[in-house]
């Protein structure tokens, strides 16, 4: 009976010291707690640098595009003589942003192009508008002869987002400095110094952190109407322009 006693005393505790008690159970689960809060905060910090890296590398090109469209579009700049009324070279720059607006005839590789076939000459003008993230440089293209008309809408493009800057200065021969307005709507300037700033540094400071300038040589100048217009045909008081345009 003794034997037998011992026996089983032996083999519940044999038992027991092989199970686990709430004190272990409890540590083994704050183990993995605090192991799949690390695998979880490194998993959300992989994610959150590849986001800010790719949305850091998305502005950048997005930036470029935009400097490249502003100089394409001010390389082709065109303006005669005859018709000042299409061809204003118009520069606003009273507010916090510049808006410009003028007419280039645009490469077929320009931005969009497509749309308009072969409506090489376009106005196109450039302006800071809001927009869902912050302000944003928008660029509108429409045929030069459209203008006026009520039934022809220009066609916009967001070309940077998050704008805390873009400026434009004018280059004056005379006065040998920048102009911060162009007041000469029928003149053509012969150097243009573009800013663009994407975002701000941080919450206590209004400075871009991200600045591009750029000076563009404008290779155009004004033809004047003497070299626009062809002489008069014999029995007629009509003058046509190189690109067909009848004026009286």
């Amino acid at each position: 009976m003794i034997r037998l006693r011992a026996r089983d005393f032996s083999r519940r505790f044999a038992r027991r010291d092989r199970a686990f008690t709430l004190i272990e159970i409890m540590v083994a689960m704050f183990l993995l707690t605090f192991l799949l809060s690390a695998v979880y905060s490194s998993w959300t910090a992989v994610n959150r640098a590849a986001k800010v890296g790719h949305d850091t590398a998305v502005q950048v090109q997005r930036t470029r595009v935009a400097i490249r469209a502003i100089i394409d579009s001010l390389l082709t700049v065109e303006m005669f003589g005859a018709n000042f009324r299409f061809y204003a070279f118009e520069a606003d720059t009273s507010g916090d942003y510049s808006n410009v607006s003028f007419v280039s005839r645009l490469p077929a590789s320009f931005l969009d192009a497509g749309l308009f076939g072969e409506q090489t000459v376009r106005r196109v003008t450039f302006t800071v508008e809001r927009g869902n993230e912050g302000n944003q440089l928008v660029m509108y293209q429409m045929p030069y002869l459209a203008v006026d008309s009520p039934e022809q809408k220009p066609f916009p493009i967001v070309l940077a987002k998050n704008v805390s800057l873009f400026s434009m200065e004018f280059w004056d021969a005379k006065e040998t400095k920048w102009l911060m307005d162009w007041d000469n709507t029928n003149a053509l300037p012969k150097l243009v110094r573009v800013s663009l700033g994407i975002g701000a540094g941080n919450k206590y400071s209004s400075q871009p952190q991200e600045v591009y300038t750029r000076v563009v040589s404008l290779p155009a100048i004004v033809i004047p109407r003497e070299f626009q217009m062809s002489p008069p045909g014999p029995g007629t008081n009509q003058f046509r322009n190189p690109g067909g345009t009848v004026s009286r």
